[in-house]
């Protein structure tokens, strides 16, 4: 008779497919919250490349290579929001994930309504 623990057994089946030719850009002015992504997407197989400021972070953005654009919300010079604009505007076709701690639900909101693929963690 075989029983199942429940701290083992997945609460969800997702499946999830990347090409293995999948590149990502961290823009982040925060060095171990990027090297802490650089890390995991290094683990999991992935190509990433990182930007300290908003400016160079668009730039490579609109090099078209990266599928997946990881973004702290607010940097020295500038916003996310500036990603999104080069996505629609030189209709790249990448994705932008906000890293924000500190959004309020509103915040959280405007930024799936504007454009942004997810702001992982839980509205303020």
């Amino acid at each position: 008779m075989s029983t199942v623990n429940e701290e083992t057994q997945p609460r969800a089946a997702l499946t999830l497919t990347v090409p293995e030719t999948a590149r990502i850009l961290i823009v982040c002015d925060n060095d171990s919250d990027t090297e802490r992504l650089k890390t995991a997407f290094r683990e999991a197989g992935l190509t990433s490349e990182s930007a300290n400021s908003m400016t160079a972070g668009c730039a490579l953005a609109k090099s078209g290579r990266f599928q997946v654009v990881f973004s702290a919300p607010l940097l020295r010079d500038g916003s996310w929001r500036h990603l999104i604009d080069a996505a629609s505007q030189h209709k790249l076709g990448f994705e932008v994930v906000l890293l924000a701690r500190t959004f309020t639900f509103n915040e959280w909101a405007e930024a799936l309504q504007i454009g942004a693929f997810d702001v992982p963690g839980r509205p303020a």
